[in-house]
Order: structure tokens, then sequence, then C-alpha cells
């Protein structure tokens, strides 16, 4: 597959990169390095099923489900499975986050940890 001509740069230091959908990423520098970390922790939804709906993060359960999908689809593993299913929709919807934020903050190749304090620090507070 070749990526450069699904390449856009849009203002400085921001970029659309394409894998099937699009995806932002910050940093313009280091976009390879992100993309390789999430790499690194994606499940491979092609061959392995997301964790279960019980598997909590920051609190919530669904959460840890969300995020395996979001991560196979940032790097094209996703499979049958859909990111921003109505699963995904009720967690998100329950926190008060928004669908394209946290595959944003995702794309950053936040390790677990990283999403779980993120999700305690942003769920409802705009609320």
């Amino acid at each position: 597959m070749e990526v450069w001509p699904a390449l856009k740069k849009f203002g400085e230091g921001v970029i659309y990169i394409e894998f099937g959908h699009l995806v932002w990423m910050q940093n313009y520098g280091n976009m390879n390095a992100n993309l390789d970390k999430v790499k690194k922790m994606a499940r491979d939804l092609r061959q392995e099923e997301p964790r279960s709906p019980d598997a909590e993060l920051g609190g919530h359960q669904l959460a840890a489900r969300c995020l395996d999908k979001c991560r196979a689809t940032l790097v094209g593993w996703q499979g049958d499975f859909k990111y921003g299913c109505p699963m995904d929709r009720e967690f998100l919807d329950d926190t008060g986050l928004d669908v394209q934020e946290f595959k944003d903050y995702v794309a950053t190749g936040a390790t677990d940890k990283e999403v779980d304090a993120w999700i305690r620090e942003h769920a409802n507070a705009r609320a």
C-alpha cells in the first residue's frame, strides 16, 4: 500500500493520513512514530476479538473494547469490527466524549495507562 498519495497537510504541523478512514495526526514530524506506536499496541481484529465489553478502562465498561477497535481502525486491522458502532457510542455518550476526539488522542500512540488517565480527566468534563 502506497502511503504518500494519501497524505495531505493542513496548516502547520497537522496532516490527514488515510488508511481506509481519515485520521487526524498531530505532530507532523512524528507521524510514523505515532502510527508505529499504535501498531505495536493494536490488536489485529482480523485474527482476534477485542476485549470484553466488561473490561474496564478509565473506570468505564466498554472503554477497553472501544480502544481496541479504535487502534485497529487506525492501522487498518479492524476486520469486521467498526469503531464508532452503537456499543462504542454508548461508552462515549455516557462519558461525554466525542468519537473523533477519542480517536485523535488514541492516534498519538497513547498507552492503555495514558488512555485510562485521559478518560478519567475528560469524561463528563463538559457536563
